[in-house]
């Protein structure tokens, strides 16, 4: 494998740890509203992307003779990256889930909210009069 794609492999990977390590110290200080289920995932994902990162360059050396390690090979890295688009789906679900559930609860406050001043206001207003 040239240098320069190992060097490439190894800065996405290192890319990846800097940002799940940026994501795990924001779920812990308690900034980050995703679920311990989410971060689970989000651990799971990076390691199984890690491990295509090192199954693309471990082929990139390799010299396949026969069509059934060729065959394994690819679906080895299919089925990570399956796994790792699965999970990826999921954590994005599981986000606008939450996100919608928010949204709801704020607009039921605000309208909450509405509803009261409205009855002090008319209220007011009949008292005044």
């Amino acid at each position: 494998m040239p240098s320069y794609l190992g060097a490439l492999l190894g800065l996405i990977a290192l890319f990846l740890l800097l940002a799940l390590g940026r994501e795990w110290l924001r779920y812990r200080s308690g900034e980050h509203f995703v679920t311990r289920g989410q971060m689970i995932a989000r651990v799971v994902t990076t390691g199984v992307l890690i491990a295509l990162l090192f199954v693309v360059g471990a082929g990139v050396q390799m010299r396949f003779t026969t069509v059934g390690g060729l065959f394994r090979y690819w679906a080895i890295a299919m089925l990570l990256a399956a796994i790792a688009i699965a999970f990826a789906m999921w954590d994005l679900r599981q986000t606008r889930r939450r996100a919608r559930r928010e949204r709801a609860e704020s607009y039921s406050r605000l309208s909450h909210h509405i509803r009261q001043l409205e009855r002090s206001r008319s209220a007011h207003e009949m008292g005044g009069q």
